[in-house]
């Protein structure tokens, strides 16, 4: 069967029709459980900066009293005005979870878990449907991952787990959870970079793509119709949205758990960010740093944070830089970190923003390309995905679009310029020959991996501090981030689990933080009225 006319849609549907609790792996169950305490942490933390309040008196601007309630503040809305507040604040400091190709928590665990408030479903029917939406959003953002959006950018993804999960929740059958999948994603939305990077229009990003899948299952289930090869059509989505389509990547459903791939963020910021802020904060916890002291900062790091860095500079105005912008500029990260001794909502406030101590240290920190990290990185992709197969299909426009529309996430968009290729030969000839060697057969279900369970998300960074006395250097170098795909499970569910009760204790009763994180820890065991009890708790603020 030629690769375009496999029925993609289908087979996913059928997949997440027909997926019980049963079928999915402790593991991945466990991964889903630490992506809850992580979104519910952001949430947390987004409703502490100053525009987490705006946030809140916008969503009850207008809005009815409902079943469901804002986080954490615990006004009595609609459950689709809670997951609009949910999903905004936690997107506001960047502080969320990510998959090899996505950032699904926004709407893979808060939609199942806010339809509780309205919905007679329990915990193991949220986790279900969690799991589903994850591995439906990380698959279909690595479908086009090679295309001119990248990472949380890739906002339609949102719709898609947003339609799947209710859909699960609603009980689709395969036909109509596909008119769900196939509605979701009939006019993909996806932000520009200025509203991305640059303002609060970010905190969009995941509410609008979660409203219109949530409505595309309620459609779905009354019997609407909507296009059963959404995906794979000639003219659909993944044709439309990429340079060139990873089709297989929307395969091994059930085999090869991308949710393998979750990884926790342990500070606010774009993921490109957090090994650097592991090795600064290394740095100081084995040595007594003096800032005054500090001479310069080196942060070695792979192409994806070096062309992060590039996107956000001319967004940056110093001390009237918004802080959605200081999520991806690395300089202002490593100088707040290193004078406060932290990263989090506070070193994004405005009056932390406009100290000029802050500036005059992030001048001293250079962000430099390090080949060998980018080679790590290229390899970890690599090993997960046959790359070769997809370069050998790139058409000549797409290449040339690709080349004009370079951009910071996909990891093969990086090597097209030809530039860092010299550089990349005289570190190995494994990721050079990975990615240009011979494409093999047309088999799309052999060029995905069997499983994702030694996946490493090498995002990693090598932090110099170069002192002025003595002529001293320290130098941490981190290949995974903390809380990332790499490290032991239990070593990021401890990660996930610090995360929330750090933020929760920062924002709910003392008494509200323990019970809640014990309570997602025990979801799969929770009724409907665990689960409910469980949301009041998370709006038991201080």
């Amino acid at each position: 069967m030629a690769e375009k006319k496999r029925r993609y849609t289908r087979e996913m549907t059928e997949w997440a029709a027909g997926l019980t609790f049963g079928d999915i792996p402790a593991r991945v169950v466990e991964q889903a459980k630490m992506q809850t305490m992580s979104v519910l942490a952001a949430i947390f933390a987004g409703s502490r900066m100053s525009s987490g309040g705006k946030t809140i008196a916008a969503a009850l601007r207008g809005s009815d009293p409902g079943p469901a309630r804002l986080i954490p503040s615990g006004e009595r809305v609609t459950v689709k005005d809670a997951l609009a507040a949910a999903s905004s604040l936690s997107m506001a400091l960047d502080y969320d979870d990510y998959t090899f190709a996505g950032h699904p928590g926004h709407s893979a665990a808060l939609v199942p878990l806010m339809m509780a408030a309205r919905e007679d479903i329990s915990g193991e029917q949220i986790l279900l449907a969690q799991t589903v939406a994850n591995e439906i959003e990380s698959r279909i953002g690595g479908s086009v991952m090679v295309g001119p959006l990248n990472g949380q950018m890739w906002s339609f993804i949102h719709a898609a787990g947003a339609a799947c999960a209710a859909g699960k929740i609603y009980g689709l059958d395969s036909d109509r959870m596909a008119s769900a999948l196939g509605m979701a994603l009939s006019q993909p939305a996806s932000p520009l970079a200025p509203g991305f990077m640059g303002a609060d229009s970010k905190l969009l990003t995941a509410s609008a793509g979660i409203s219109s899948g949530l409505l595309a299952a309620q459609l779905a289930a009354e019997g609407l119709k909507g296009p059963q090869d959404i995906l794979e059509a000639e003219d659909g989505f993944c044709e439309t949205l990429s340079f060139v389509p990873i089709y297989p990547m929307l395969t091994r459903l059930g085999s090869c758990w991308l949710s393998d791939t979750m990884s926790v963020k342990l500070y606010p910021g774009c993921a490109y960010i957090s090994a650097t802020m592991d090795g600064v904060f290394e740095i100081m916890r084995n040595k007594e740093i003096n800032p005054d002291d500090i001479f310069k900062i080196d942060v070695h790091a792979s192409i994806a944070t070096v062309k992060m860095d590039e996107m956000s500079r001319p967004l940056v105005t110093h001390q009237n830089t918004h802080p959605v912008t200081l999520n991806f500029y690395t300089p202002y990260n490593v100088a707040a970190g290193v004078l406060d001794g932290k990263l989090g909502p506070e070193q994004f406030e405005p009056e932390r923003v406009r100290d000029p101590k802050v500036w005059e240290l992030a001048r001293r920190v250079r962000v430099h390309h390090d080949m060998s990290l980018t080679s790590n990185l290229i390899d970890s992709a690599t090993d997960l995905i046959d790359i070769r197969y997809l370069l050998s299909r790139m058409r000549a426009g797409s290449l040339g679009s690709m080349l004009k529309r370079l951009g910071p996430a996909s990891p093969l968009l990086w090597l097209a310029g030809g530039r860092e290729i010299t550089g990349l030969m005289s570190e190995g000839r494994r990721a050079l020959e990975k990615v240009f060697g011979a494409p093999g057969d047309d088999d799309a279900e052999r060029r995905l991996a069997p499983s994702a369970e030694n996946f490493r998300m090498a995002f990693g960074s090598r932090v110099v501090f170069d002192m002025k006395s003595k002529d001293a250097v320290y130098e941490f170098e981190q290949k995974i981030p903390f809380g990332a795909a790499g490290w032991p499970l239990e070593d990021r569910r401890s990660d996930a689990c610090g995360k929330f009760e750090k933020e929760a204790l920062a924002t709910l009763t003392p008494e509200a933080a323990t019970a809640a994180l014990d309570a997602v820890s025990k979801l799969e065991r929770l009724d409907n009225a665990g689960v409910r009890s469980l949301l009041d708790l998370c709006c038991s603020k201080k």
